[in-house]
């Protein structure tokens, strides 16, 4: 169990104040951040991710249980999609994973060895791309192809926690039912997903959430 504790938080952008005296504490697998257009909930997960720096108050996420404490985000024990996170658009979906393993000193993209002896270095779950989209460049997929890559890169090592900005986007209705099938997954082997949504049904996977005001 986790939980999101927010601490007089106030971030401002420019000349605007994008959220200020920002109090909340969550619990559970799955959190979710609501609000409409321009309320901060973007802003919100980059500060969150080390992206932005909050200018007053504190974000913690915090391991609840037997020895709770606060849970420092480190190179791999995280992943991110968000329409602001994108992949290399001239490298392929798979040399982009590759790319994501060096840069995260795995040695190997998930190897497992099917029953015919070869090895399968593809993710178990691409999010229906097949094989020939994993090898095109990213920037020559459609919208809804980089959306599925987006979510691929980010689970590739499932991460203890994952940070969905708006992870239904530009999907078909086979592919947000997948997505909500893969959050219910990750809960039951109690890993953290937070994600930005304002989609009713995502927002009822979610055990606790938190709405943003333009106010």
């Amino acid at each position: 169990m986790y939980a999101l504790k927010l601490a007089s938080c106030k971030k401002i952008l420019g000349q605007k104040t994008v959220f200020s005296g920002l109090q909340a504490e969550l619990e559970g697998l799955v959190l979710g951040i609501a609000g409409d257009n321009g309320s901060g909930k973007s802003t919100l997960v980059k500060c969150l991710v080390g992206l932005l720096t909050l200018d007053e108050g504190s974000a913690e996420i915090w391991r609840l249980g037997e020895d709770p404490g606060v849970m420092k985000l480190t190179r791999g024990t995280f992943g991110v999609s968000a329409p602001w996170m994108n992949a290399y658009p001239e490298l392929s979906v798979m040399e982009n994973l590759s790319f994501l393993a060096d840069l995260q000193g795995f040695d190997a993209l998930n190897n497992r060895t099917e029953p015919n002896g070869h090895t399968e270095s593809t993710p178990q779950n691409t999010f229906g791309l097949s094989n020939e989209d994993l090898a095109k460049p990213v920037g020559s997929l459609s919208s809804g192809q980089q959306q599925k890559a987006r979510l691929m890169l980010a689970n590739a090592f499932t991460p203890e926690v994952l940070f969905l900005d708006e992870p239904d986007s530009h999907l078909d209705e086979t592919s947000i039912e997948h997505l909500h099938e893969w959050i219910s997954e990750r809960k039951k082997h109690s890993k953290l997903t937070i994600m930005a949504s304002n989609q009713p049904r995502e927002l009822a996977l979610c055990d606790g959430v938190l709405t943003l005001s333009n106010e």
